[in-house]
């Protein structure tokens, strides 16, 4: 779910991601969210970790010389 949250921010904006948009990709209602993240900030938040992690293992391989 979260990286279906962070394709759709990509999208959208992240400042434009919302549960309502996460849930109609999803082909789901909003209110089923809720049994996998806290809301809207919690949702924001582990699409920002993703992307740490992600940019993370980036430079990770860079570093290593895997570009």
């Amino acid at each position: 779910m979260v990286a279906a949250a962070a394709a759709l921010a990509d999208e959208v904006g992240a400042a434009n991601l919302t549960m309502g948009l996460l849930a109609e990709r999803l082909g789901v209602r909003t209110p089923s969210l809720y049994k996998h993240v806290g809301g809207q900030e919690d949702l924001n938040r582990r699409v920002a970790a993703l992307a740490l992690s992600e940019a993370g293992d980036a430079v990770g391989g860079a570093v290593q010389g895997y570009v």
